[in-house]
C-alpha cells in the first residue's frame, strides 16, 4: 500500500507535534511494508528525510504574492506527484492551502484520484480565534471535510469542534487519537528541582504563564528551576519576561531538542508544566506519561483528555497563574505524590496511546477507504471496532 500525506510543514523546520507524529509513523509504516510519501508547501528543505521522500511545492510565497502564473506552476506539480506516485490513500493532516489545491484535481481524473483522510489535530475555532476570522471561513473549512472519504480527530475536544463547522460528516468523522514512542531506556530518579516545557514558543502554549508562575515558586522553594525547550517567535518575548521578572538563574531556554534529548530531560525532571490555551491531544503529554511524570497543565480542551485530574497530573483552570504556581510547588514538595501520578500516567499510556496503536488504527483505516474506493463512504469502523 501507498500513502502520501499532506502536511503544512516538515523537518528539519517543521518541528511541531505532527511533524514528529508524521516521523514516527514513517519509520513504522515502512517497517511493516508500506510505501510512503510526504507533500509539503515548504519550498525549503531536503527532498529526503530519513529515507523518506518529501515533495516541497513553493506554495506560500505564490498565494501571499497572489501570483496566477506560479500557483498554475504548483498546481501542474501537483498533479504531476499525485501521477507519479499513485497513492493508494492520501492522509492530509489539518486543513491549509495544501489540501484545498489537492481538492482542486477532480475526482475522475486519469488516474483517478485516491481516497482522502483528513486529520483534524486541533480545536480550529480557538486556535483560528486570533485571525479574527469570518463565519464564512468556517464554512470554507468545513466545505473542504465534506470532500474528505474519512475525517480523524485527535481528541473528544477537536471531534466536537470539528462537528460545529461541519455537521454534515457526522457519519464519517472517526477518533483518532495520537501515539508516541516509549523512551528507549528506563528513567530514573528525577530532580527534585527541575520542571520542563516543551513546545514551540508561540502563544498557543502559555509558556509565558509558565514563567509567571515561577515567581511564586522560587519564593516557597528557591532551589527550584524550569527548563523551556522549543523554538518558535515568542522566544524573544519570553526571554525578555523572565529578565524582567529577575528569574535568569531559575530558567533556562535550551532551545531545538531531537527526541531523545526531550525524552531525557523528561527523564530527569519532576514535572511537566502545560498551561497552554487550548490543544487537541499534545504529544508532549503523551511523551511525559511515557516517561512517568506527572503534567500540571491547563484545563483546556485537549489538555483535559491527555491528563486525567489527580489521576495521572494536576489540572487548574485555564489562564490562572497562581494555581498554577500552588499545583506545580504542591508536587515538587510531595514527591510520593508525584511518583504515583507518574506511574498511573505510564500505565495509562501504555494501553492508550502507543506509537503502535496509533499505527495499526491508521492500518484499519487505510484498509477501509482503500476497499471502499473513496467517494460517500457510509459506516467507517468506529475507534471502538479499531484495534
Amino acid at each position: 500500500m501507498r500513502i502520501l500525506f499532506l502536511t503544512s510543514a516538515y523537518l528539519p523546520d517543521g518541528v511541531g507535534g505532527i511533524e514528529m507524529l508524521l516521523l514516527q509513523a514513517c519509520r513504522l509504516l515502512r517497517s511493516r511494508g508500506y510505501t510512503v510519501e510526504i507533500l509539503t508547501p515548504e519550498a525549503k528543505g531536503p527532498d529526503q528525510v530519513e529515507g523518506v521522500r518529501v515533495h516541497r511545492l513553493n506554495l506560500i510565497k505564490p498565494i501571499q504574492a497572489r501570483d496566477p502564473r506560479a500557483l498554475l506552476a504548483v498546481d501542474r506539480r501537483l498533479q504531476e506527484i499525485i501521477q507519479s506516485f499513485q497513492a493508494t490513500v492520501v492522509h492530509s493532516h489539518d486543513m491549509g492551502p495544501l489540501l484545498w489545491f489537492y481538492l482542486r484535481i477532480p475526482p475522475a481524473s486519469t488516474p483517478p484520484r485516491p481516497p482522502l483522510i483528513v486529520s483534524v489535530h486541533n480545536v480550529m475555532t480557538e486556535h483560528l480565534q486570533p485571525h479574527n476570522l469570518a463565519p464564512s471561513s468556517f464554512t470554507r473549512m468545513g466545505r473542504l471535510l465534506e470532500s474528505a472519504d474519512l475525517v480523524t480527530a485527535v481528541s473528544h475536544s477537536c471531534l466536537r469542534d470539528t462537528l460545529s463547522y461541519a455537521p454534515s460528516i457526522a457519519d464519517r468523522l472517526e477518533l483518532l487519537p495520537n501515539g508516541v514512542l516509549p523512551p528507549r531506556h528506563p528513567t530514573g530518579k528525577p530532580d527534585p528541582d527541575q520542571m520542563l516545557c516543551v513546545g514551540r514558543l508561540v502563544p498557543q502554549k502559555g509558556f509565558d504563564r509558565a514563567i509567571e508562575a515561577m515567581v511564586a515558586i522560587r519564593a516557597q522553594r528557591p532551589t527550584a528551576r524550569l527548563l523551556v525547550a522549543g523554538v518558535g517567535p515568542e522566544a524573544q518575548s519570553l526571554q525578555a519576561l523572565v529578565a524582567r521578572l529577575g528569574l535568569q538563574e531559575a530558567i533556562d531556554f535550551l532551545g531545538l531538542l531531537n527526541g531523545d534529548s526531550v525524552r531525557q530531560q523528561m527523564a530527569r525532571s519532576a514535572l511537566v508544566l502545560m498551561p497552554s490555551r487550548y490543544e487537541g491531544l499534545p504529544l508532549v503529554a503523551l511523551e511525559a506519561a511515557w516517561a512517568g511524570r506527572p503534567v500540571v497543565a491547563s484545563a483546556c480542551a485537549g489538555l483535559n483528555e491527555a491528563v486525567l485530574a489527580d489521576v495521572t497530573g494536576v489540572l487548574v483552570p485555564e489562564g490562572d497563574v497562581p494555581a498554577l504556581a500552588r499545583a506545580a510547588l504542591a508536587l515538587l514538595e510531595d514527591q510520593p505524590r508525584a511518583a504515583r501520578l507518574g506511574a498511573a500516567a505510564r500505565t495509562r499510556a501504555e494501553s492508550e496511546y502507543s506509537l503502535d496503536r496509533y499505527v495499526s488504527n491508521c492500518e484499519s483505516l487505510y484498509r477501509f477507504v482503500s476497499r471502499s474506493g473513496g467517494c460517500a463512504i457510509a459506516a467507517p469502523p468506529h475507534s471502538s471496532q479499531l484495534p
